[in-house]
């Protein structure tokens, strides 16, 4: 049965009209910290240039409102080779009115409504137009270098003088509707550079040159609004990840390069504000528990970089209430706390994916979005021991997964391994420095490292050590 959810949104301030800044690991807002829940809407450009479907752009808005929600992360492109209504552009360098108003439309709508706007300038994949038809257009334009590849768009500088030209009418457009400038709005939260770009089996490092040269482009043009990169979260070694095979069950394409981007080399790029990863594990063919890793491991990244994160995109098609619950948790219990899912949409309008929702067909997962907006699925705020402390695994005995968790009064360097009873060591689950506080992760004995058995699981805090037995049963 498929399934939806309710995103709602919790700041600690009204001040709409200011600027979300960040602070250290947190957004804030008019100096206050900002915690906030949203939702994808990727079509609202589409249905604004639809004179039949414009209202819904308010009702969307309304009914986000009506639940709580107050951010919506939308596209602000749509390249095409035919003037489509909602069509921004339909060559390298020609613009469409039609197309830009709509956009205006959408930006005036969601300002009255006081919902704020994370606006994406571009699209990886081929809708709305996105790098293949940057590509297309190139082989069709200078048919003597044709054929052109992804990496091209990377690295060209004609195509990324068309990504400046997209890039450019959308950030020193002024808004027909309001006569505010785009720059100037704080209905804008965020600029994302590009929609889960990756540059499949190239070096890490084009991405990232490509990063920082766009962060300074949208600089160059709007000092006001935070610049993220509208990532996946792929990376180019495991390091600092779950240990693969038990976390991620073997799944090492999510961390060896074969993407071509790497998480934590982009999010330390100088112009990227913060940080922005996305989770689908249906899809990349891993478990609920693993998405919880994922999760876990991308915010701390973040928290070493000194920097927020957002959980942009996530979505579940089955047991929604309980995998989000499980999600949400884990984005609670850092200073970001701040979320948005693939994607609201509205009764009146036909879903794109089985990843739809809205506060009609799933209700237990509104209650579960409600529960993170108002701070309810935080975890507990218990003092510390003055000691390291290994939990029991739970459950244990387990399969297919278990729950790690071990506390630490201060900041220390980790590593908790796993043993088997003759002494060898399995895994190296952690490793590195961590931060005072509450840590869990999960263990899947779906990987073929772990048969039935008794294992030792072994934290070293520090050179505090602190061990516990765990049994598998297959």
């Amino acid at each position: 049965m498929k399934r939806a959810i309710i995103f709602l949104l919790v700041a600690t301030t009204t001040a709409f009209g200011q600027f979300v800044e960040t602070r250290g690991t947190e957004f804030s807002l008019a100096g206050d910290p900002y915690r906030f829940a949203g939702v994808n809407a990727g079509y609202l450009l589409t249905i604004a240039a639809d004179s039949s479907r414009k209202p819904l752009v308010d009702t969307v808005f309304a009914r986000a409102r009506r639940i709580g929600a107050t951010v919506a992360r939308m596209w602000a492109f749509h390249s095409a080779d035919e003037a489509y209504p909602s069509a921004i552009r339909t060559a390298p360098r020609v613009f469409r009115r039609a197309g830009l108003r709509a956009l205006d439309y959408v930006l005036w709508r969601a300002r009255e409504n006081g919902v704020k706007l994370i606006l994406c300038l571009e699209n990886y994949h081929p809708h709305y137009g996105g790098v293949p038809l940057y590509l297309k257009w190139a082989s069709e334009r200078m048919p003597e270098r044709a054929p052109f590849r992804t990496n091209d768009f990377y690295t060209d500088d004609t195509l990324r003088a068309w990504y400046a030209l997209q890039a450019r009418a959308v950030l020193l457009r002024r808004n027909a509707y309001t006569g505010v400038a785009y720059r100037d709005d704080p209905t804008i939260l965020a600029w994302e550079l590009i929609n889960e770009a990756s540059n499949p089996y190239r070096p890490s490092e084009t991405v990232l040159a490509w990063y920082a040269w766009a962060a300074a482009l949208v600089k160059s043009f709007d000092a006001n609004h935070l610049v993220t990169t509208g990532e996946v979260g792929y990376d180019d070694t495991p390091r600092r990840y779950a240990d693969v095979r038990l976390g991620y069950n073997g799944s090492d394409w999510l961390f060896n390069g074969m993407k071509g981007t790497s998480y934590r080399k982009n999010g330390a790029v100088e112009g990227i504000d913060f940080l922005s990863f996305h989770l689908y594990p249906e899809a990349w063919g891993l478990s609920e528990a693993a998405g919880a890793t994922w999760v876990e491991d991308h915010l701390r990244i973040a928290d070493e970089l000194g920097k927020p994160a957002l959980l942009g995109e996530f979505g579940a098609t089955t047991n929604r209430a309980e995998a989000f619950g499980a999600w949400l948790e884990r984005v609670a219990g850092r200073n970001c706390r701040s979320a948005a899912a693939w994607q609201y949409v509205p009764t009146e309008l036909t879903p794109s994916d089985d990843y739809a929702f809205n506060e009609t067909n799933d209700p237990a997962t509104g209650v579960v979005i409600a529960a993170f907006a108002e701070g309810r699925l935080a975890p507990e705020d218990a003092p510390l021991a003055d000691a390291p402390i290994l939990r029991q695994n739970y459950p244990n005995p387990f399969n297919p997964i278990t729950t790690i968790e071990y506390e630490l009064p201060n900041d220390a360097h980790v590593a908790l391994e796993v043993f088997a009873v003759t002494g060898e060591r399995v895994a190296l689950l952690e490793r590195g420095p961590r931060v005072k506080g509450k840590h869990r992760l999960v263990l899947s004995a779906d990987s073929r490292d772990l048969s039935s058995g008794a294992y030792l699981y072994r934290l070293n805090a520090d050179g505090v050590l602190l061990a516990k037995k765990m049994v598998v049963l297959k």
